[in-house]
């Protein structure tokens, strides 16, 4: 068993929100102070000053009316919802990180990790995955997030590689260096379905079928030009998995006659995809504890400006 030596980074402080108590505060917003909160006995409410008359009209505040009301059970509900979250962890994709285009460059990796743990992982613990003997990185780091979702953390992997989109669930995420945006952005449940309508659990059968040109991995269309997204799509909404769909095709008719004729003439085809295309998650490395804790930021700046100044 080979327990995994990943790469921690430190705490980064963040500044609180605004947090209602019946005194003095002042809005997040160009030091503009608000009256005190005043707390209605009879009637259990916070109730949230106005700011003053000067910050009307300037923009500088985005306030929706003059005041808000705030039930004390909404506040207890929001502080309960606050403490049972589920902390995340990162998982950050070293190797991507280090080339630019297809050229090796330090200064792009500098870039983009000192960018990540200053605007998206913050506080939250980072696993930098780079290398573990005999496997691939996105295969330590499939058989990690397991281990990581069983001990009841969410999971958020720092990856260009699109490959990852197989683990997406309602507590795994991808976040992705856009170097046309020059920034890391998030991708979700959410965004999945909206991109490919059809559930993440579909994914790793979808590019079975459809084929992936980057890995070398050919397609169904190579083989039967009609068989495209659409009815691959319609397919495994239906069947729920690529195993589903052939062992179903196997013992009846699932679609029209060419997307049946394409199922069992080429299953062996589809299955070896499956094989090439499927991270896996059992890889023999273990995650200690003390991976998990919260990072500690107070080198940040200075160990990430002697590393630039090095190149």
């Amino acid at each position: 068993m080979v327990e995994i030596a990943a790469t921690t980074f430190a705490h980064v402080q963040i500044s609180p929100g605004l947090v209602l108590r019946p005194t003095a505060s002042s809005l997040p917003c160009k030091s503009q102070k608000i009256k005190s909160f005043e707390l209605s006995t009879n009637q259990e409410r916070w109730r949230i000053g106005r700011a003053p008359a000067s910050a009307a009209g300037t923009g500088a505040c985005n306030q929706t009316g003059p005041e808000q009301l705030l039930t004390r059970r909404e506040l207890d509900r929001t502080k309960r919802e606050k403490a049972t979250a589920k902390r995340r962890v990162f998982f950050l994709d070293v190797n991507p990180l280090c080339y630019e285009g297809s050229t090796p460059s330090l200064r792009n990796f500098g870039h983009w990790v000192s960018l990540f743990l200053s605007e998206v992982s913050r506080c939250d613990p980072v696993i930098a995955v780079i290398q573990v003997e005999g496997h691939e990185a996105d295969d330590v780091v499939a058989t990690l997030v397991d281990q990581v979702l069983q001990k009841g953390y969410r999971v958020v992997i720092a990856s260009p590689d699109k490959d990852f989109k197989q683990l997406i669930s309602g507590d795994v995420q991808i976040v992705m260096p856009m170097p046309e945006l020059g920034r890391w952005s998030f991708y979700t449940l959410k965004h999945y379905i909206a991109q490919y309508n059809c559930e993440p659990c579909s994914d790793l059968s979808l590019r079975c079928i459809l084929g992936d040109d980057v890995d070398g991995v050919p397609g169904l269309q190579h083989l039967a030009p009609a068989f495209g997204r659409k009815t691959a799509v319609k397919l495994l909404k239906k069947h729920g998995s690529l195993e589903n769909l052939l062992n179903a095709a196997a013992v009846r008719t699932v679609g029209k006659q060419y997307a049946q004729d394409a199922l069992t003439k080429h299953a062996d085809h589809l299955r070896r995809n499956y094989e090439v295309l499927a991270l896996k998650r059992d890889v023999n490395v273990v995650l200690r504890e003390e991976l998990l804790a919260e990072r500690n930021s107070c080198n940040d700046s200075v160990a990430w400006s002697d590393f630039f100044k090095l190149l």
